[in-house]
């Protein structure tokens, strides 16, 4: 997302009033906010479900599926709010199921094709301990209630040495409830498409994320899915994770995904890029690089992002 003149201003403005009223923006859902809209929309939204997975301590996390296609059709997979911090993360995937249970008007013919070529589970909370955490004030959580960092603890390339506090990969792969929901969720649905949506910066990546290589499995495939929604809708840095961000990370879903499952397309989306905090004067964890202010979301909507939720390529090659 560009700058926009009197951003720093805003943005500073913004972090004085959170960290002076320790409270959640009321613009963004809180965790039971989010159970409930998810809840509401399924009342009267065709083929949809939920599934409650239990994670210790009367903990859930939802697991959304909208199936209306029959037979041997497209899967995708959406996991968000991997990182509690990212709020704006959860507030996309929760907009998506809105859009494809026909809650925007002038985009329910795209949803209701979409939907007749393919199956999609979503997990709009995927950290709902620490999202709750980082609503009471606690703004620049990441990782979950052993602060272990969720997208460090899959079992693809796993590292027990982390990069810094914020990435530790816990004792071993798996050894989180979160992560072990998701992989067995993910294992089961079996996609054809997986995309994970982190806030922070602004980019659209494939794997591999623990190495600077790019893959040799359905390399061009991927690549041209993320050339043209680039051409369309991004216009920001795209390719192989470990390249493109600028260093490498073991552990993560998208390796996982794309190594252990086979899935044909396995996709990151860090779907918001505000100006660092140390151009403030903050701490390089601050929030102002994770929350979106409103003046941010109208932003992001002129540039047409939203939009890209529906081009979903159907599983036709790959190499």
């Amino acid at each position: 997302m560009k700058c926009v003149p009197g951003l720093a201003v805003i943005a500073g403005t913004f972090v004085s009033m959170l960290r002076a009223s320790a409270e959640l923006p009321h613009y963004y859902h809180t965790t039971p906010q989010l159970k409930e809209e998810v809840e509401k929309l399924g009342k009267d939204c065709d083929g949809f479900s939920v599934h409650h997975e239990p994670i210790g301590n009367d903990h859930t996390i939802e697991f959304v599926t909208v199936s209306r296609a029959s037979g041997n059709r497209d899967r995708f997979f959406l996991l968000a709010g991997e990182h509690s911090r990212e709020l704006i993360s959860a507030e996309s995937a929760l907009h998506f199921l809105q859009v494809l249970c026909e809650r925007e008007t002038k985009l329910a013919e795209k949803a209701r094709k979409v939907l007749q070529h393919t199956n999609i589970q979503v997990v709009v909370n995927g950290n709902p301990v620490s999202r709750a955490k980082v609503e009471a004030g606690d703004f620049c959580l990441r990782g979950n209630e052993n602060n272990v960092d969720l997208n460090r603890n899959w079992g693809d390339h796993w590292n027990s040495a982390a990069a810094n506090a914020e990435t530790s990969p816990g004792n071993k792969a798996f050894s989180e409830p979160e992560t072990q929901a998701f992989a067995k969720a993910v294992t089961s649905f079996k996609p054809h498409i997986f995309l994970s949506v982190h806030s922070g910066t602004l980019g659209m990546y494939m794997p591999w994320a623990f190495s600077a290589e790019e893959p040799a499995r359905n390399e061009q495939a991927m690549e041209s899915v993320l050339k043209e929604v680039d051409e369309k809708f991004c216009r920001c840095p795209y390719g192989a994770a470990g390249k493109e961000v600028g260093y490498q990370s073991s552990g993560t879903c998208l390796d996982f995904v794309y190594d252990k499952l086979k899935t044909p397309l396995s996709f990151a989306v860090e779907v918001c890029n505000l100006p660092r905090a140390s151009d403030f004067h903050f701490k390089s964890n601050d929030i102002v690089r994770f929350t979106p202010t409103p003046t941010d979301k109208l932003s992001s909507i002129k540039h047409g992002r939203r939009k890209s939720s529906f081009w979903i390529p159907t599983q036709t090659s790959v190499d």
